[in-house]
């Protein structure tokens, strides 16, 4: 596969796996659940408990501005962030309204969230960040933002991978995310099972439990019919 293929294709692949949308200016890059938490500067379960819109003047005039959506959300657990939030209080979270501003306004009221988002008096949530219902965790994800994720956040980076030739570089400071095969639907196997972490031997190596293996073989298995049945 030359270059300029292999460049398109990881475009396509970056496109399908985020569900982006070209004629909307918010893109994101891909990034592993671990490195969302690592990167935000709080990690919360919070329950939203009422939603209204908000506007923010333009040089103080009303006629012009952004408009936003503030999220009540009671704190329920504090994962990331204990100075700046306290269990069972209400803090305002706020987003953009749109989706092209990188908005999240599709939450709802009376559901309890994961969020992993910026600011440390001001809360804000992007679409790029981690926002996703409780209850749609994996359990090794609940395992990652309770104790685990954190323990790696300043020892091994997580870098995302289109290909064989660049998911198969050796860097012992890096795990490669597979995300070659997220154009078929298969499982991302990394994000839901597993967790990058620095070994006895000093690599950053992906954990190796009995669902992640799982996962990679059913994946390999995939991989292995299209080549013979394309």
């Amino acid at each position: 596969m030359d270059g300029l293929m292999i460049l398109r294709l990881s475009f396509l692949l970056v496109v399908l796996y985020l569900g982006g949308n070209l004629g909307e200016s918010c893109n994101c890059s891909p990034m592993h659940p671990q490195q969302q938490f690592c990167d935000a500067d709080f990690v919360i379960r919070g329950r939203v408990v009422a939603k209204k819109d908000s506007f923010l003047p333009l040089n103080n005039q009303l006629d012009s501005g952004d408009s936003y959506i503030d999220y009540n959300v009671t704190v329920e657990r504090i994962f990331k962030g204990h100075q700046n939030i306290k269990i069972q209080t209400n803090i305002a979270i706020t987003t953009a309204k749109e989706n092209g501003r990188c908005g999240v306004n599709d939450l709802n009221v009376r559901d309890t969230y994961l969020f992993a988002g910026k600011g440390k008096r001001m809360f804000e949530i992007k679409n790029c960040d981690w926002v996703i219902g409780y209850k749609k965790l994996s359990r090794k994800q609940r395992q990652g933002v309770r104790h685990m994720y954190k323990q790696y956040c300043n020892s091994c980076k997580i870098s995302p991978c289109y290909d064989e030739e660049s998911c198969n570089q050796d860097d012992s400071n890096t795990c490669m995310w597979d995300l070659s095969s997220m154009m078929y639907g298969d499982l991302d196997c990394e994000s839901i099972y597993s967790r990058c972490l620095r070994t006895a031997e000093g690599t950053c190596k992906w954990l190796r439990s009995k669902e992640v293996r799982s996962c990679f073989e059913g994946r390999k298995h995939a991989r292995l019919s299209r080549l013979i049945n394309p």
